[in-house]
């Protein structure tokens, strides 16, 4: 803490305090369940940037600076950082806990051990012992190393072999153990789930509330940069699921569908929604509108900009988030009734030139990368717009 200068009554203590509060404030944190205190060693490196008086605060590049680093008003009264004040996170295992919540692990060891508790009535476990939150964490431990491992289509028994198996697995608990908990686990109330099945008509009521908490966190966790996109990702899943999807183009081409919208800069999921098919026998209408507006109405209001592809982008979107203080910028299908037919692709048209049009704040192009084809791009962030004079670039 050698040369840092602090404003009167503002002290090293009151940064620290303010930097790493006690978990114990917050609601479901670990230091209130068990019983522990995180205690700070004032040794412990902080990165504290002065403002000069002459307000040079625009010559700072923030493009390699930490998030965790703390940023002192010219006033010297007010603490900055670029991380949400209800995240204190020092280690992989915080990471994880910041997403992996007590709350959501007491949902998961209610229902196990409600299922578990079944199958030992009939039968079929007869050593059932109840589970708790040390015990299902390990057990996702398992998990995460068989990933990591990439053990899959390997029998999990091989993992307790004496002679070939991993000696962390054995020494975490016994393979019957481990076999009983994936045999029992759940996520929901299996005697209600039906009822809210038809309830919701929601195929995925199983994982629904979990899924929502862990997309909750998601959110909250991170200040998302000035530019973030919406897109499909294809969870690989060849089990049984009724609302299972087949896209010849992924490489998976089986699994779960789930939208996401994710930060340019950091890659990380802000937010995401799960695909659970038709609701019933109707087909929804403006599928691809209802999506992205649902994975960034936390960002309303924030002035940033959403990238999308042609399955997204619309005119009307466009208008929509300009009103929400959002731009969007995406490709546009040609099949989309606000596009004029002198921007579709025409034989006349020569290679490498652009369209251009405006209806207020909107922008739409129309480039040609070869003959009889046009790229449509749709766009509320650019007002003005610059073709290079270079030949031969597409």
């Amino acid at each position: 803490m050698n040369g840092i200068r602090f404003a009167p009554g503002y002290s090293v203590e009151q940064t620290m305090e303010d930097l790493f509060r006690s978990s114990s404030d917050s609601e479901g944190s670990d230091a209130e369940d068990d019983g522990t205190e995180t205690q700070v060693d004032q040794s412990d490196e902080i990165c504290l940037h002065e403002l000069e008086e002459n307000d040079s605060l625009a010559e700072n590049d923030d493009s390699g600076e930490d998030e965790s680093a703390v940023l002192v008003s010219r006033g010297r009264d007010i603490a900055w950082t670029g991380i949400p004040s209800t995240v204190s996170v020092s280690s992989a295992v915080d990471c994880f806990r910041q997403f992996i919540t007590n709350e959501l692990l007491d949902i998961i060891v209610q229902f196990t051990n409600q299922r578990g508790n079944e199958l030992k009535v009939s039968g079929k476990l007869v050593d059932w012992r109840d589970t708790d939150r040390c015990k299902l964490l390990s057990f996702l431990g398992l998990l995460i190393l068989y990933g990591v491992q990439k053990s899959r289509g390997k029998p999990i028994d091989e993992f307790w072999d004496s002679e070939y198996g991993t000696p962390l697995f054995h020494a975490t608990m016994s393979r019957r153990r481990c076999q009983d908990i994936l045999c029992s686990l759940r996520f929901d109330d299996c005697i209600t789930r039906l009822e809210r099945k038809e309830r919701t008509g929601n195929k995925a009521e199983a994982v629904q509330k979990i899924f929502d908490l862990f997309a909750v966190q998601c959110q909250t966790s991170f200040i998302p940069s000035s530019n973030s996109t919406v897109d499909e990702h294809l969870c690989v899943y060849r089990g049984r699921c009724s609302f299972k999807v087949y896209i010849p183009s992924k490489p998976g081409k089986y699994g779960i569908k789930i939208w996401c919208a994710v930060d340019c800069e950091q890659g990380y999921l802000t937010n995401l929604q799960m695909y659970t098919g038709r609701s019933g026998d109707v087909r929804e209408v403006n599928q691809g509108k209802r999506v992205v507006l649902d994975l960034v109405c936390h960002l309303a209001g924030s002035g940033r900009n959403i990238t999308t592809d042609n399955f997204f982008t619309s005119y009307d979107l466009g208008q929509k988030w300009l009103k929400m203080k959002l731009t969007l910028v995406g490709t546009l299908r040609s099949t989309r009734k606000e596009v004029p037919k002198e921007f579709l692709p025409l034989k006349t048209r020569e290679e490498c030139t652009t369209r251009f049009a405006y209806s207020g704040k909107t922008l739409l192009a129309s480039y040609v990368p070869k003959r009889n084809k046009a790229v449509l791009l749709l766009s509320t962030q650019h007002q003005s717009f610059e073709v290079p004079k270079e030949s031969n670039l597409k």
